[in-house]
This record gives structure tokens, sequence and C-alpha cells, in this order.
């Protein structure tokens, strides 16, 4: 008998915590979110999936990414907007040079190799000067 009166006590909290939900979440229809790649299933509002939608739509157009990429872009997406860092210039601010030192290791071989060309044709440039004009140029 005692059994049956947990089991149905336990019943009865999963049917009172199943209707309510807390103040800051709203039940919402499937008709109310945008078309597009985010929505309820993300956890998201309406008005957030609108905002991501905006944001993934930017990004594709600054630079377009595709398969497992793509999807780690729309996962960021979907982070930032949960932990409410759209927008936030101090966040922003605070990555500001997070990388510290590292930052030169990893890229300046591609710098270097970006601007070779143009290193070349500069030093070229005043080889020929100081052939023309005898002295030293530059």
């Amino acid at each position: 008998m005692h059994r049956s009166r947990l089991a149905e006590y336990n019943a009865q909290r999963r049917r009172v915590n199943r209707k309510t939900t807390s103040p800051s979440v709203r039940r919402f229809r499937r008709e109310d979110y945008p078309v597009g790649h985010f929505g309820m299933w993300q956890g998201l509002t309406p008005s957030e999936a609108r905002v991501a939608n905006r944001l993934l739509a930017e990004k594709q157009r600054q630079h377009r990414l595709t398969g497992f990429h793509y999807a780690m872009r729309i996962g960021g997406i979907v982070s930032a907007i949960k932990r409410g860092l759209i927008g936030n210039s101090a966040w922003g601010r605070s990555l500001l040079a997070s990388r510290g030192g590292q930052a030169l290791a990893r890229y300046a071989r591609l710098h270097l190799k970006a601007i070779s060309r143009s290193g070349v044709e500069t030093r070229r440039a005043k080889a020929e000067m100081r052939k023309r004009y005898d002295t030293r140029y530059g």
C-alpha cells in the first residue's frame, strides 16, 4: 500500500512539474519561429532564432563554410546567443590579444609569405636604382 501511494505521489509531481515552467521560459508554437536553421530544437526563443539566422547569413556572406566547419559555426552562434555574448563589446575587448605570444608563432610564416612578393619587388627596384645612379639608394 505504501508503495502505491509513493508511485501516485511521484506521478502527480511529474504532472505538476511538466505543466509549469519558470517565468523566464515561455512555450512557443512552431509557427512563431522564422524559417531558417535555428529554432526551438536549439532551445532558442523566436527572437533569438531571428538574430541567429541574421548572424549566420552575414557570416556566410563574408566567408562561406561547408560541412564540419559550417556545423561548428552554427554551434558557435547558438552558444554565443545562449550565453548572451551577442552585442557585448566588453566581452569582445576581453578577447583582444588573448592568444598572447602565440599569435606571431602561429601566423608569422603565413604573414611573411603574403608580403614576400612586395619585398622582392622593392629589393629589385632598389638594386636597379643603385646600378643606375652608382650610389647607395634607399
